[in-house]
C-alpha cells in the first residue's frame, strides 16, 4: 500500500511539474469499491501574466478606432470596442481614453463571468472566457457554459469544442471571429497566446 501511494504522489508530482495546468487528472485507487479522485490542478505558470496577456489580445482583436463606427454585426462602436452611447456620441476619444475604458468595461464583465461560471477556473480559463463574454455578449456565455455536458455541469471541455463555433457575425462566418475564437481557446488552455 505505501509503494502504491508513493507511485501515485510520484506521477501527480510529475504531471504537475510538466504543466498540466487546467488539465483533469484522474487518479484511480487500487482498491475497486473506491471512486477515482477527479482533481484539477490549478497551478500558475511561472512568468504568465495572464491579465496583460488578455489586455494585449483585447486590444489587439478589438483594434483602436478613435471615430464612431459599425462594427461586422452591425453596432455602433468607437475606441477599442466600446458600445456606450454615451461616448459614441462625443464622436471622438483618445487612446488612453480608449484604453482605460476598455479595462474598466473588461473587469466588469469579469465580475459577470464569474458569477455566472459556477465550477472553479484559473486565470488563463477566467480571462479567456471573459474575452468572450466582452466580444460576444453575456447571453452567449450563458449558453456556453450552461446546460447538460457543459462547463457548469463540470465539463471542461465543452468550451473546447463549443467556443470556436461561435464565429458569425452579420450572418457570415468572419476570419477575425475565427481568429479571435483560436486565440481565446489557446488562453483557456494556458498555451502560447501571444501568437495571434
Amino acid at each position: 500500500m505505501k509503494t502504491f501511494l508513493v507511485a501515485i504522489g510520484t506521477i501527480f508530482s510529475l504531471l504537475v511539474f510538466f504543466g498540466c495546468q487546467g488539465r483533469t487528472v484522474f487518479l484511480i485507487s487500487h482498491n475497486p469499491q473506491d471512486k477515482p479522485l477527479l482533481v484539477f490542478p490549478l497551478i500558475k505558470q511561472k512568468g504568465k501574466d495572464w491579465d496583460a496577456a488578455l489586455e494585449k489580445g483585447l486590444v489587439h482583436f478589438e483594434g483602436f478606432k478613435p471615430r464612431p463606427y459599425y462594427c461586422c454585426a452591425g453596432v455602433r462602436t468607437i475606441g477599442y470596442g466600446c458600445t456606450n452611447k454615451n461616448v459614441i456620441r462625443k464622436g471622438w476619444i483618445s487612446e488612453k481614453e480608449a484604453r482605460s475604458l476598455l479595462l474598466k468595461e473588461v473587469n466588469k464583465v469579469k465580475g459577470k463571468v464569474r458569477e455566472e461560471v459556477q465550477v472553479k477556473l484559473s486565470d488563463n480559463q477566467l480571462n479567456a472566457l471573459t474575452s468572450f463574454a466582452f466580444n460576444c455578449g453575456l447571453t452567449n456565455l450563458r449558453k456556453l457554459v450552461n446546460g447538460k455536458d457543459r462547463l457548469n455541469s463540470g465539463n471542461y471541455k465543452s468550451v473546447e469544442k463549443i467556443l470556436p463555433l461561435y464565429r458569425r457575425a452579420g450572418g457570415r462566418v468572419r476570419k477575425g471571429l475565427e481568429r479571435r475564437r483560436a486565440w481565446e481557446l489557446a488562453l483557456w488552455k494556458g498555451d502560447n497566446c501571444s501568437q495571434f
